[in-house]
């Protein structure tokens, strides 16, 4: 029988007459397959340029993902040496927030400018509204230093950056936080009193001593030490959330501050008698109230979480989570007041002396703005109010103390008598 030739490959009975036999030249190479039939043979045929063809896609696949932005990224991760923590926020951010781009998974020197531009300025969340700025920072960021690592890698084929020269339009200006009056935060103290001890505790230590939300839902009654006529605040925290990790749930934790200040309040003052009777409170309500079995394992494995999970990170910061915080939440005296729910308290208490919405950093301003007018000494302002170049203006170390404990007699002096 004669031999059939085609581009998919020949087929011809064997020399023995035992079958038939066919070959077929793929890459280079010649292949023989054997068969009882021509129609089988040429299925063995078919067979081989089905699997060649596929090795050549995945080859060429693979030749594409080696050029790609994620390969520029996992490069970069590995030459760059960032910190744990760095490199799995960038991870993160990634995965989050770019790996759906449409250049993502094509090489590099595909990507242009434009599309790169476009996609950042135009990148939403899941719930379909547009990404905050600094979300749309962090990704522009982590792009651009993507690109400049490939424009420096050979192997890429970029000579210059395709993220290069991208900045997202300026901001709109913001609108200026509102300034209380001083008549508004007697009127925001006396609403306070009051809703409750509690309240008046919260919003004087914004409205008088300014604060930071933070650095007020953070504290703790052993921050508090108690004297026969003042009272000793201790600021040594301030409140974070941390996201949830393998080791975790989110969670509202105590993050320990490397300088804590320390300043006394006359318990004479309005502010030293609702903290004391606010303490009192405290206590009794502790004292009559125990936590389930249930409850204190689930503390005791969230501290170890936590504690594993900062680790895992590499920070060095420390959290803690106290069961004695000053401002705790109403139905679980062991866990602390979350940021949404004291911002909410706010609102709540500005319509109740209807005064329109305004940011919870408006009674640190006002408090701040009070200390000045009443003719304080601005490194004492600055020491009360935590400010960052407070000490670094200090002579010596117990000169903060002593400014702002001057500062604090004259304030709350002051507000006793108002």
């Amino acid at each position: 029988m004669a031999r059939s030739a085609a581009p998919q490959g020949s087929t011809q009975p064997a020399d023995d007459g035992t079958g038939w036999r066919g070959s077929i030249t793929l890459g280079g190479q010649r292949h023989q397959r054997r068969g009882q039939s021509a129609a089988e043979v040429e299925r063995k045929l078919a067979g081989l340029r089905i699997v060649t063809q596929l090795d050549a896609d995945q080859a060429a696949a693979d030749a594409l993902a080696e050029l790609a932005w994620q390969a520029a990224l996992d490069s970069y991760l590995a030459t760059s040496s960032p910190t744990p923590a760095t490199a799995a926020s960038y991870r993160k951010i990634a995965r989050a927030h770019i790996e759906h781009a449409p250049f993502w998974s094509r090489p590099v020197a595909a990507a242009t400018p434009a599309e790169i531009e476009a996609y950042v300025a135009t990148l939403s969340r899941r719930d379909g509204h547009q990404a905050s700025r600094a979300t749309r920072e962090a990704v522009l960021s982590l792009l651009r230093r993507v690109g400049e690592h490939a424009a420096n890698v050979a192997h890429f084929g970029v000579k210059r950056s395709p993220v290069a020269g991208i900045r997202l339009p300026a901001p709109p200006a913001a609108a200026p936080t509102p300034q209380l009056t001083p008549e508004q935060v007697d009127q925001l103290l006396e609403a306070a009193g009051a809703i409750s001890t509690r309240a008046r505790v919260r919003w004087g230590l914004a409205l008088e001593l300014g604060l930071r939300s933070s650095e007020a839902l953070a504290l703790t009654a052993s921050d508090i030490e108690q004297a026969t006529k003042t009272l000793r605040l201790r600021i040594a925290g301030t409140l974070v959330r941390l996201p949830a990790s393998p080791h975790h749930p989110a969670a509202w934790v105590r993050r320990e501050l490397a300088q804590p200040r320390t300043f006394p309040i006359p318990r004479s003052s309005n502010l030293g008698h609702a903290i004391a009777q606010h303490l009192g409170d405290l206590a009794d309500r502790r004292a009559a109230t125990t936590l389930p079995p249930r409850l204190l394992v689930e503390r005791a494995d969230l501290l170890v979480g936590i504690g594993r999970g900062a680790a895992e990170r590499g920070e060095a910061a420390t959290y803690s989570l106290p069961s004695d915080w000053l401002l705790p939440r109403q139905r679980r005296l062991d866990l602390p007041t979350t940021e949404d729910s004291d911002r909410r308290a706010w609102h709540r208490l500005l319509t109740a002396v209807d005064l329109p919405a305004m940011p919870r950093r408006a009674a640190r301003r006002a408090a701040g703005a009070r200390l000045h007018r009443l003719g304080c000494d601005p490194l004492g302002v600055a020491a009360v109010l935590g400010e960052a170049g407070a000490r670094a203006m200090a002579r010596h170390p117990d000169e903060l103390t002593q400014r702002s404990a001057a500062v604090l007699r004259l304030a709350l002096r002051t507000t006793e008598t108002r």
